[in-house]
């Protein structure tokens, strides 16, 4: 993996079992620090449900959600009652809060780490600000990720160009950003894919929401509101006429 996709954390295990916020507060029960660790949650803006990551320590569990922003979201990671971290998490930074009770008050401090990145490379992907711009500029949309390993993907997508011109829905095609270039440019050769279609997800926010956890992935959009978690694998023809109405 590379790029922004480093900081989809065990995206390809979560599972979308979802925690509503009561919940959340249920799960902070008896920690000394719950009324500083639910203000900063609320400063930063955590209106959804949280997800459980999967994590090989039993010791920890840890949750994430969207925060009130495209491409920001908020991790939690709760280490065995005792000492609970809170991070912010955008493409570009890392804004992290340990909250530990030792004994008197709640301690520690606020840390920001900066993220660079190939900026000519990401000048050519789908990152955060074109999934921005397709909500603001398309009242309802696909947002359809495929890769050449999953040759399916690839039929799929003319099905969903089809259906999707007749209702009126945008379509936005980008590949699988772990895709060696010679299987893309055999497909462009062939004519199986257009140029339009060849831009590399690095949208932080689509690979949070599992983009990238298998192919094809289909986020669909309605007046700028984006779907929490994608629907997953191929659809023929008539299955994916019923996928868009059902989704509009």
């Amino acid at each position: 993996m590379k790029y922004l996709i480093l900081l989809s954390f065990l995206i390809s295990l979560n599972s979308y079992a979802l925690v509503n916020k009561g919940q959340m507060k249920d799960l902070l029960s008896g920690h000394k620090c719950k009324k500083q660790i639910i203000k900063l949650l609320s400063n930063w803006k955590s209106n959804d449900s949280w997800q459980k990551i999967a994590n090989i320590d039993l010791s920890r569990s840890v949750y994430k959600t969207p925060s009130h922003k495209i491409g920001s979201w908020i991790r939690m990671d709760i280490q065995n009652n005792k000492a609970i971290v809170l991070q912010k998490m955008t493409s570009k930074m890392i804004i992290s809060k340990e909250f530990a009770y030792d004994g008197n008050s709640c301690s520690g401090e606020m840390a920001v780490r900066s993220l660079k990145y190939d900026e000519k490379y990401l000048s050519q992907s789908f990152t955060d600000a074109e999934l921005i711009n397709s909500l603001s500029q398309n009242k309802k949309g696909i947002i359809y990720i495929w890769s050449p390993n999953m040759p399916l993907s690839v039929t799929g997508l003319k099905y969903l160009k089809k259906h999707a011109k007749k209702m009126g829905v945008h379509v936005t095609a980008v590949v699988d950003p772990n895709s060696p270039k010679s299987d893309i440019d055999a497909l462009v050769t062939s004519g199986k894919i257009d140029k339009e279609a060849l831009r590399p997800l690095e949208s932080y926010d689509l690979i949070q929401r599992g983009g990238l956890i298998h192919f094809p992935a289909f986020f669909s959009y309605e007046n700028g509101k984006l779907s929490r978690a994608p629907k997953l694998g191929y659809e023929d023809d008539k299955q994916t006429l019923n996928y868009l109405k059902k989704q509009f």
